[in-house]
C-alpha cells in the first residue's frame, strides 16, 4: 500500500466517522418520535455499528473468530460494568 492510497483510506474513514457522528441527532429524533426510549436508541446504534464493522471485516477478509480469552475479557468487563 502506498502512502497516497493510505491517505485516501484514512480520509474515507474520517469522512465515514463524521457522517456517523452527524447522524446521531437525526437518529435520536427519529427513534424518540417513533415512541422509542434511550434503550431502543442505544440498541439500534450498536446494531448499526456491528453491521458496519462486520461489513468492513468481510471486505478486508478478516476472520470473525473470537478466542476464549477475548470472550472471557468481554464478560469480565460486562460484569464489572453491571456491578457498579
Amino acid at each position: 500500500m502506498t502512502v497516497k492510497s493510505s491517505h485516501r483510506i484514512g480520509f474515507l474513514y474520517a469522512l465515514a466517522a463524521a457522517v456517523g457522528l452527524g447522524a446521531i441527532t437525526t437518529q435520536a429524533k427519529l427513534v424518540y418520535a417513533d415512541g422509542g426510549n434511550a434503550f431502543t436508541l442505544m440498541f439500534w446504534r450498536f446494531v448499526m455499528s456491528v453491521a458496519v464493522i462486520g461489513l468492513l471485516l468481510l471486505v478486508r477478509r478478516v476472520s470473525f473468530r473470537v478466542s476464549v480469552i477475548q470472550i472471557c475479557f468481554v464478560i469480565g468487563i460486562g460484569l464489572v460494568w453491571c456491578h457498579d
